[in-house]
């Protein structure tokens, strides 16, 4: 019994260590975001639109993620870009099946809303 269940967690270790990049996005504003993704060598592998109070996935399996690669893609970095093209925040050290979310942002307009008094 053990031996199957060791056998098992090897299996679903070795397919993990192949899925392709995936992650999540929430936009908690009050305006659509434009999320770029980059890989570890800064090369854009993705572009997100991400409306406002939406949940958007997004995935590639062009990059397969393998632990053991010398030439890995991750972690990677997101550029949250606003309507007008300004960048509003990166979010960097971003692993596959990330959930990134607006409200954790400390770009320029998130900075402003956060410090208005209430």
């Amino acid at each position: 019994m053990r031996k199957i269940i060791l056998t098992g967690f090897v299996f679903l270790g070795s397919i993990c260590s192949l899925e392709a990049l995936s992650l999540r996005f929430q936009n908690q504003t009050a305006s659509p975001l434009t999320a770029e993704i980059l890989s570890a060598n800064g090369s854009l592998i993705g572009e997100v639109k991400v409306p406002s109070q939406k949940t958007v996935s997004w995935t590639d399996a062009t990059f397969p993620v393998k632990a053991s690669s010398s030439k890995s893609v991750t972690p990677l970095t997101v550029h949250w870009f606003d309507n007008d093209g300004e960048l509003f925040h990166i979010s960097d050290h971003v692993m596959t099946g990330s959930l990134l979310q607006t409200n954790h942002c400390i770009g320029k307009k998130a900075s402003k809303t956060n410090k208005e008094p209430s």
